[in-house]
């Protein structure tokens, strides 16, 4: 019947299209999956004047308490302690030949962060111990610099300390480019930073990692970087709302996966991930790219 042929017309052509936005997410994550980078911050804290690092005190008597969650610690500047240290996983893309676009909470890790307020609060200044990218085929880690940041969009661009890095940019949609509500995206990032790519391996090689590393970060994700097993998560879902500065929506991402590049089913980048809502499990949202092209000119790197 007419009816029954109408109803089949149409369910080939929505599998067509379920196809269709597939392969579109496997070309993109094959073009520019290489130029989105994992992102690794760590950071600790001095006194000004004395220059004295933050410690874990030794016994509990010792220093000031701070807070983190249900948790208490005290910290000081004296002893041996442990010093102080976070190391925060994020995500990163190319966006110019030397540069790189990420959030700035990833990039300056202790920016909007309860504890580390706490202790910025407490009169210590925080310090930046190392910030590296590692892009998927470089086997080394590639030192960042922040060049420029935007504190209202949540954005750092970041100059990249090696000259070898020759990959393909993305192309960044201009104002021209239409941002619909139902669109298809595609997002490309680290979410749950080094545990997922860990759950990702074989398992026998997942647990050589683990043992050799004794699940150090930063050893975890050089490990990774020099087998070659760092790459990018590829999530697929549509915008479900356009607000004044931001994009929402519902590709899947979590933490780590902060400052990974929206693409839209042209392969071209049309926002920056920067929070997930908690209260909403499909609602995440994307900085939309226009306003990082401002930081970009500023730079110098956009006309």
């Amino acid at each position: 019947s007419e009816a029954l042929d109408e109803v089949k017309r149409k369910l080939d052509l929505l599998a067509s299209n379920v196809e269709g936005e597939l392969t579109m997410a496997g070309r993109i994550s094959n073009t520019y999956g290489p130029s989105v980078s994992l992102i690794e911050a760590t950071y600790g804290f001095v006194e000004p004047g004395t220059g004295k690092v933050l410690r874990y005190a030794e016994t509990t008597e010792g220093g000031m308490a701070i807070t983190h969650g249900e948790e208490r610690f005290q910290v000081t500047t004296e002893g041996n302690g442990p010093a102080v240290e976070e190391t925060v996983i994020g995500t990163g893309f190319l966006v110019a030949r030397g540069y790189l676009l990420t959030n700035l909470h990833v990039a300056r890790p202790w920016w909007q962060n309860e504890a580390a307020e706490q202790i910025i609060g407490m009169g210590f200044r925080p310090r930046l111990l190392a910030l590296n990218a590692y892009f998927p085929t470089i086997p080394t880690p590639v030192p960042l610099e922040v060049a420029r940041v935007s504190e209202e969009y949540d954005l750092a661009l970041c100059r990249l300390g090696r000259l070898d890095v020759n990959l393909p940019i993305p192309p960044l949609a201009n104002e021209e480019v239409k941002v619909d509500v139902g669109q298809a995206v595609i997002l490309l990032g680290y979410p749950a930073g080094i545990e997922a790519l860990l759950a990702r391996l074989d398992e026998s090689v997942a647990r050589q990692i683990i043992t050799t590393t004794a699940m150090r970060i930063p050893e975890v994700t050089r490990e990774l970087a020099t087998r070659g097993l760092i790459r990018p998560m590829v999530t697929q879902g549509h915008v479900s709302a356009r607000l004044p500065g931001r994009i929402v929506h519902d590709a899947a991402t979590t933490t780590g996966g902060s400052g990974g590049p929206l693409f839209n089913r042209n392969g071209v980048v049309i926002g920056v991930n920067y929070a997930v809502l908690r209260e909403f499990s499909a609602s995440n949202l994307a900085v939309p790219i226009t306003l990082a092209r401002q930081l970009l000119r500023e730079q110098g790197i956009m006309p």
